[in-house]
């Protein structure tokens, strides 16, 4: 997504922001559910495959509408396939703050808070785990890719989330640049947290920074607990490559500078000094790099896909598209039937510097489903249009 747009879509209302997706992706064919007794998702609905994901438009009205038990309580109506809009994980993200941000519906549930649950309870969650390094399930693989180079659109939108939150006296008892920077299991998530609090450009700078830039990124904390969360989140940063080039020495000075006041940092200096340099090599993503290399040049088809991820991301590795798309066609060429089904959709939608090709997609997803991998499968018969088996 291009800035401008995710610009456009915060300044629209929730109703002109469900008509434009609408018209962007085309209406819902089928209801949410298989049957009337919202027991199970009917999968001729879903699109994730495309990187789409379903929003129900009656959420300014209820919760947790995708869920079977909170589903059964509402109007059978919100279920319908006119109720529903295709989004990508961001759109959705922006859809639930305009229902925060909006007036509450008339029809609307009494003692549900509608719209907040979704942001701080799922999709924050996942969006930052995501953007610091997680490992996600398959079938999110495609909703995810659709928002890899939107780190920067993503932190604006939280900022414009919180700039909200902060006119909210309700709100700001519930939500904070904290809360809204961890992933699931409400463990803080390094890399989001930094650029949230704005220190995201001393993480990027030169390492020989002077003090004076020091006091200038800390000065505006209240307390030395907070600016030693600032602290370790850097060397986490640097830690894992997230964001920055990899470097453990300036990562260990970061956690030296935090171990007094954050438990986070004081374990990563125990670990340093407990663990021999040879573990602690096998222990890091940073030097783990070198072994997934080695695997790569040899021929692993596992070892490759994975090498793909981490040169796409800049886990660990200055992040180098071209290099990693190589990586991904020697995967789906040595025959391993996920990173075919990747380079499939990388075709389709004309990502990693591809020119768009549906019939080289087709070749890539036959293959792929032909080794029996699910999810080439049913991208070989979305895009073929074969839907009988």
């Amino acid at each position: 997504m291009e800035s401008n747009e995710i610009e456009k879509q915060l300044s629209l209302s929730y109703a002109d922001l469900v008509e434009y997706l609408l018209l962007k992706y085309g209406r819902c064919l089928y209801n949410y559910f298989s049957s009337p007794l919202c027991k199970s998702q009917n999968q001729r609905a879903k699109r994730t495959d495309e990187g789409l994901v379903i929003h129900h438009i009656d959420e300014d009205k209820a919760i947790m509408l995708s869920d079977p038990e909170h589903a059964a309580k509402n109007p059978l109506s919100y279920q319908h396939s006119d109720r529903l809009v295709y989004c990508n994980i961001l759109e959705h993200l922006i859809l639930h703050i305009k229902i925060v941000e909006e007036p509450r519906h008339p029809k609307a549930n009494a003692d549900e808070r509608l719209g907040i649950g979704g942001i701080k309870n799922y999709l924050c969650p996942e969006i930052n785990d995501y953007f610091n390094g997680k490992q996600i399930s398959e079938w999110q693989l495609p909703v995810f890719k659709q928002i890899e180079n939107n780190f920067e659109e993503y932190i604006y939108i939280i900022k414009y989330f919180l700039d909200l939150v902060d006119k909210n006296a309700e709100l700001k008892v519930r939500i904070n640049k904290h809360t809204i920077s961890c992933g699931r299991f409400r463990k803080i998530a390094e890399r989001v947290f930094l650029a949230v609090n704005k220190a995201e450009i001393f993480c990027a700078a030169n390492k020989n920074d002077n003090q004076s830039k020091e006091e200038i990124l800390f000065k505006s904390y209240n307390s030395s607990e907070e600016s030693a969360i600032i602290q370790y989140c850097l060397g986490y940063c640097y830690f894992y490559g997230l964001g920055v080039t990899a470097d453990a020495e300036e990562a260990f000075k970061w956690f030296g500078k935090a171990a007094k006041e954050n438990k986070n940092a004081k374990l990563f200096l125990d670990k340093r000094k407990e663990l021999s340099a040879e573990k602690m090599k096998k222990n890091t993503d940073i030097l783990e790099f070198d072994n997934l290399k080695k695997s790569a040049e040899s021929g692993d088809p596992e070892a490759q896909y994975n090498l793909f991820f981490r040169y796409n991301s800049g886990r660990g590795v200055k992040a180098d598209r071209s290099r990693a798309l190589q990586w991904l066609k020697k995967s789906a060429e040595a025959g391993y039937a996920r990173a075919q089904w990747y380079l499939g959709n990388e075709y389709i939608f004309g990502a990693s510097g591809l020119k768009a090709d549906k019939n080289e997609a087709l070749r890539w997803f036959k293959l792929s489903a032909e080794q029996g991998y699910q999810m080439g499968i049913e991208a070989y018969k979305r895009y073929s249009g074969d839907n009988h088996g």
